[in-house]
């Protein structure tokens, strides 16, 4: 059993996952309340107490704005860990990132010695076995298609839970805006 707290700010928003000794220093402290407890118990000499899932800060914590930044992890997030050449869901280890124009075809494609090859507009969520099928090919030289075109994402959520995780570990009703639940393949 995974002992990891949700965060949430005073307004009910999910904040961060964090781990259970640290929930427990925000609450004895004064920083955060419980929400909702677990059935396991923690003791020391001179207290019991249950291991909380969900703790609320006592102060609201303002969330800033930010720019998605470009990485390996937020094109598969972007994609929802969808192969974009076969339409289906894989789990992290079996996804990895396919060049659309592949970076030694970049400067005869784009008649460019620029190297921007890896941005959102090229990059797609791809299974390794559909990465390795098209190799170095442009998509025009092979039999595969994109499922959707790829775009700049204007927001990814902080936190991105397993939707299992979340169901038993009892944070669903705190899963708004912030927070995207994804279904692992089995």
């Amino acid at each position: 059993m995974t002992t990891d707290v949700l965060v949430l700010n005073a307004g009910f928003t999910a904040l961060d996952i964090i781990s259970k000794e640290e929930s427990i220093r925000m609450l004895y402290t004064s920083k955060a309340y419980t929400v909702v407890e677990s059935e396991r118990t923690i003791s020391s000499p001179s207290i019991t107490m249950r291991v909380p899932n969900v703790i609320a800060l006592l102060n609201y914590k303002s969330i800033p704005k930010r720019k998605v930044g470009f990485s390996k992890l937020s094109v598969i997030y972007r994609d929802n860990l969808t192969c974009q050449y076969c339409g289906e869901k894989f789990t992290m280890r079996d996804l990895t990132i396919d060049h659309i124009i592949p970076k030694s075809r970049w400067a005869k494609v784009k008649r460019t010695s620029k190297r921007n090859w890896t941005t959102w507009e090229n990059c797609v969520c791809s299974c390794i076995w559909c990465n390795n099928k098209k190799g170095n090919r442009l998509l025009e030289e092979t039999d595969m298609k994109l499922s959707r075109k790829p775009y700049i994402p204007k927001y990814l959520p902080k936190l991105i839970i397993d939707f299992k995780r979340a169901e038993n570990k009892g944070w669903l009703p705190f899963t708004g805006w912030n927070v995207r639940l994804i279904n692992s393949p089995k």
